[in-house]
C-alpha cells in the first residue's frame, strides 16, 4: 500500500505499525511523489492522511483513483472536512472509506479488510475489530465465518447484546449440560418435547420448554441465556483465521431481546486470555515492546472496566512508565505469557499513553532505497473474485454525521455475475426452510445414539448416528461418531481402516472448534493406542482426564496405555540381558 502524509513523523510511526503486521508500505510526502509512485509500482490501497500541506486535498484525492483499476482509498481525516470528498467528487472517484485522523492502528485495517474482502494474515484479529465497532460506537450485525461456523453478533453503539450460531458445543442445552445445570435425562427430555412440538407444527425455543417442564426458572433461563451469548463471542477469539462482515442498523430487529454482556474491555482481555498464545500475541506486541507506557486512567478504573483479577490488579498498579513494555512482560510475577496477554488487551483497547522509543526503533526497521523491494514484506492479496467483497464505507470524523456503509458489489453479486457468464458453478442451493426442525431432530437422534452406545448397543448407535448426520452433516460431532461406531462394527480390515481415518479426520476437526473435547480425545487417544503410538495415546487420555477427571474412556486408555509400556519394557530386558557379556558368562 502507499500512504501519502505530509506529517513525516506521524507517518513514518503508521507505516511502521503496518509493517509491523506484514504489509508492504511505501510512504510519500506529496500528491506529485504518490502518483509517481503509484505509476511505477501500482498498489492495493491508497492511504491519504489529509490536509496535505498546501495542496488541494480533494484533487489529490480524485488523481489517485484515476484509471479503469484504481487503488482503494482510504482517507485519514484530520480537517473533519472529509465527508466533503464523498459529495463532491463522482462515485468512481470517491474513497472508499474516511476516518479520523486519530483512528487506530486496527480500525484502519477492519475497514481496509470490510473493503478489499480480505487483508490475509495482515487482517485485523478478532479483538480489534471488537474495538474498531465500540470505538464508532456502531449498531448492526457482524458476521463471523471460520471453521465452517458462522457466528451473528448483534452489537447496540458497539457493545454485544445478543448472538446466534456458533458451535454445536455453544447451543443452550449443551452449554446447561456442560456446566452441570442439567442432567443427560433432563436434556433428553426437552428434546422430546421439543421434537413433539415440531410435529405439531409449533415452532418452541429451548428456554421455554425448560421453564415449562420446571427445570429451570424464568431468571434462570435469562441469566443462561446471557452466558450463552458471552460464551459465543469468548469463542470467537479462538479463530487465527476468518472472514467477517458488518452490516449497519439504524436499529435492531424489535424481536431481540438485549443480554447483559461485560464491558468491550473485559471480553478482550477474557478472550486473549483464554484463546491467545505468545505466537498470536506477537503481532499485537511487537512494535510497542520497548515503548514505555503509564494508564490512561487509574489502576482502579482499568481493573473494573477489565474485570482483572487481582494478580491482574497488582500488574496494572506497576504501569508507570518507567520501564518498557518488554520490561514488564519479562518481569511480571504473573509469567511472560500471562503478562503478554494482559499488555496485549491493553494496547488493543487503547488503555494506554504510550511514550516515543528510541529513533532507531521509532521510525522502524533499516529501510531500502525502495520499500516495495524489501522481500520480508508481503503484499494485500487482490485480484480473486472469490475472496473479494468489494465495498465502499464511509466512516465519518467524530464532527459529522456517521454515513452508512454501503455495498457496491458484494460477493454474493459478483458469484451470480460469474455464473451467469458460465465462468463458475452455480451456488449450492439454500438449506430448506425448516433447518431449525433438522437440527432438532439431529440433536435428539445424537443424544439417542450415544444412550445406545453406552449400552453396547453398537448397531442402533450406528443407525441413529447415520439419522444426525443426514439431519445435520456439517456437524463434525455427527460425524466423528458415526465413524467410530463403524470402527467398533465393521470386521473387515480394510473397511475398518477407512473408518479408523475418518474417526480421525473428524476428531481432529471438532478439536479445532472445541479443543476440551472430550470424545475426541478418547477417540483419538485410542486410534493412537491401535497403531503403537503410546505417547500421542496418552497426550490425548490426559486432556481427557483434565476435562473430566472421573471419565471412564479417559481412565481406562490410560490403564491401557500403562500395560502396553509395560509389556514392552517387559519384552526389552531379556533381549538385552542376552547381549550382555557378564549374563553370557553367568
Amino acid at each position: 500500500m502507499l500512504l501519502v502524509d505530509g506529517d513525516a513523523a506521524a507517518g513514518a510511526r503508521l507505516a511502521a505499525e503496518l509493517r509491523a503486521r506484514g504489509l508492504e508500505v511505501a510512504v510519500c510526502a506529496n500528491t506529485h511523489g504518490a502518483l509517481g509512485d503509484l505509476y511505477e509500482h501500482g498498489a492495493d490501497a491508497v492511504l491519504l492522511a489529509i490536509p496535505l500541506g498546501d495542496s488541494d486535498w480533494i484533487a489529490a484525492a480524485a488523481a489517485l483513483k484515476e484509471g479503469t483499476a484504481p487503488p482503494a482509498l482510504f482517507v485519514l481525516d484530520g480537517t473533519g472536512q472529509g465527508a466533503e470528498l464523498s459529495r463532491v467528487l463522482p462515485a468512481e472517484r470517491a474513497p472508499d472509506a474516511i476516518l479520523p485522523r486519530s483512528a487506530s492502528t486496527a480500525e484502519l485495517l477492519f475497514w481496509m479488510a470490510e473493503v478489499l474482502g480480505t487483508l490475509g494474515d495482515a487482517g485485523p484479529c478478532f479483538p480489534e475489530i471488537l474495538v474498531a465497532l465500540r470505538s464508532r460506537a456502531e449498531s448492526g450485525v457482524l458476521e463471523v465465518h471460520g471453521r465452517g461456523v458462522c457466528t451473528r453478533i448483534l452489537l447496540r453503539e458497539g457493545v454485544p447484546v445478543f448472538a446466534e450460531g456458533g458451535a454445536l458445543r455453544e447451543t443452550l442445552g449443551r452449554m446447561l449440560l456442560r456446566r452441570g445445570a442439567l442432567t443427560e435425562a433432563e436434556y433428553v427430555r426437552v428434546i422430546e418435547r421439543m421434537t413433539e412440538r415440531l410435529i405439531e407444527n409449533e415452532a418452541t425455543r429451548m428456554g421455554e420448554v425448560l421453564v415449562e417442564l420446571g427445570l429451570l426458572t424464568p431468571q434462570d433461563v435469562f441469566d443462561a441465556l446471557s452466558a450463552q451469548v458471552l460464551e459465543k463471542v469468548i469463542s470467537c477469539f479462538r479463530l487465527p483465521q476468518f472472514e467477517h462482515h458488518f452490516e449497519p442498523l439504524d436499529a435492531l430487529p424489535e424481536d431481540v431481546l438485549a443480554y447483559g454482556c461485560p464491558p468491550v474491555e473485559a471480553l478482550v482481555l477474557a478472550g486473549i486470555r483464554e484463546h491467545f498464545d505468545a505466537e498470536r500475541i506477537e503481532p499485537l506486541f511487537a512494535a510497542h515492546a520497548a515503548k514505555r507506557a503509564h494508564l490512561l486512567r487509574g489502576a482502579e478504573e482499568t481493573a473494573l472496566r477489565f474485570h482483572a483479577t487481582p494478580a491482574e490488579q497488582r500488574m496494572l498498579r506497576e504501569l508507570g512508565g518507567e520501564r518498557s513494555l518488554a520490561e514488564v512482560r519479562d518481569h511480571s510475577a504473573l509469567g511472560a505469557t500471562h503478562a503478554a496477554q494482559v499488555l496485549a488487551a491493553l494496547l488493543v483497547t487503547r488503555a494506554l499513553v504510550l511514550e516515543d522509543e528510541p529513533a532507531a526503533l521509532r521510525v522502524g526497521a533499516p529501510q531500502t532505497a525502495n520499500p516495495r523491494a524489501a522481500t520480508a514484506a508481503r503484499a494485500v492479496p487482490r485480484g480473486e473474485p472469490a475472496h473479494v467483497s468489494a465495498r465502499r464505507a464511509t466512516v465519518a470524523s467524530p464532527e459529522t454525521p456517521r454515513p452508512r456503509v454501503v455495498a457496491v458489489n458484494s460477493l454474493s453479486k459478483l458469484r451470480r455475475e460469474l455464473v451467469r457468464s458460465g465462468k463458475a458453478p452455480a451456488p449450492e442451493p439454500p438449506r430448506p426452510v425448516d433447518e431449525r426442525s433438522a437440527r432438532i431432530e439431529a440433536e435428539r437422534a445424537f443424544r439417542q445414539g450415544i444412550q445406545m452406545l453406552e449400552q453396547s448397543a453398537i448397531g442402533g448407535a450406528q443407525k441413529a448416528f447415520a439419522l444426525a448426520c443426514e439431519r445435520n452433516g456439517d456437524e463434525p460431532e455427527y460425524r466423528m461418531f458415526e465413524a467410530w461406531t463403524q470402527v467398533l462394527s465393521v470386521k473387515d480390515e480394510e473397511a475398518r481402516g477407512v473408518a479408523r481415518s475418518q474417526a480421525a479426520v473428524w476428531a481432529r476437526r471438532l478439536l479445532e472448534r472445541d479443543r476440551d473435547a472430550l470424545r475426541a480425545h478418547t477417540i483419538l487417544g485410542q486410534l493412537a493406542a491401535a497403531a503403537g503410538d503410546l505417547d500421542t495415546a496418552e497426550r490425548h487420555f490426559r486432556h481427557a482426564l483434565r476435562v473430566a477427571p472421573a471419565d471412564r474412556d479417559g481412565l481406562r486408555g490410560m490403564r491401557l496405555v500403562e500395560r502396553r509400556r509395560s509389556e514392552q519394557s517387559a519384552s526389552a530386558k531379556p533381549a538385552k540381558a542376552a547381549k550382555s557379556p557378564k549374563a553370557k558368562n553367568r
